[in-house]
């Protein structure tokens, strides 16, 4: 039981949901024992698989982000640290663009209405499926809290991983003119001062080896030196993201 406003408000917990509900009742000693009446009632509906006729919790998205995100950041820690960093990004639009709307008002059409104006920024396919997906876990977040009723983003339409690809592939003129480049600036810095004048050979090195092996740019940064054997001429990627990508592969000498 909780007071607000001089009334009383009762608030619980069933299977790790949070439930609140207005009594209406004036907060006073003598209207104690009919809210306590009234939290377990509602308690009941909860067991009977009827909390759909409790009230839900109104609050205003930007509010509930600000829980939503806190929540994420301690879920996704560690090796998950990249996912919560994604959920970030994309919420710093989300908490602009829904800005006070209590998130049971929000409907799907105001999701269709987010998607437009997203693509209105003229961002890719995969960048707005990313957005979506984070949302998503929101919504499920914002059931758990009783802020919503479900997760309305399941009825919305999402770009899919097909179509939604974040690639260039180079064409072999646009090699040729990035690989000339490099060797240009190697030899340049041999009359520049630098304090590293093996970095654009280095670039050279690296995206010979990015090309011709496949990879993504983050698993060579990642790479350690027990991942490289030079006898058998094999890498071995640790931290790729698909299961294909974290298999030994054989590099070019």
């Amino acid at each position: 039981m909780r007071e607000s406003n001089g009334k009383w408000y009762v608030r619980f917990v069933v299977d790790g949901v949070e439930y609140s509900q207005p009594t209406g009742l004036e907060a006073t000693e003598r209207n104690k024992k009919k809210v306590q009446q009234m939290e377990a009632a509602a308690r009941q509906l909860v067991r009977e698989g009827k909390a759909n006729l409790l009230r839900l919790a109104a609050i205003p998205f930007s509010e509930a982000a600000v829980q939503f995100l806190n929540w994420a950041e301690g879920e996704y820690s560690g090796d998950s640290r990249k996912t919560y960093l994604r959920i970030r990004s994309s919420f710093s639009y989300a908490q602009l663009f829904f800005g006070k709307a209590i998130v049971s008002a929000i409907t799907t059409g105001h999701i269709d209405d987010f998607k437009s104006a997203r693509r209105k920024m003229n961002i890719k396919e995969v960048s707005l499926r990313h957005d979506l997906h984070n949302l998503s876990i929101f919504w499920q977040y914002a059931v758990r809290k009783n802020w919503a009723r479900e997760n309305i983003i399941r009825s919305v339409s999402i770009p899919s991983g097909r179509d939604a690809v974040r690639m260039n592939v180079l064409s072999p003129e646009q090699e040729r003119l990035y690989f000339a480049n490099c060797k240009w600036m190697d030899r340049a810095a041999q009359f520049i001062p630098s304090p590293d004048q093996n970095g654009y050979r280095d670039l050279y090195d690296f995206m010979r080896l990015m090309i011709q092996q496949g990879t993504r740019p983050e698993e060579l940064i990642e790479l350690r030196k027990e991942d490289v054997d030079l006898t058998s001429v094999r890498v071995s990627i640790q931290s790729g993201k698909t299961e294909a990508a974290r298999t030994p592969t054989a590099a070019y000498r």
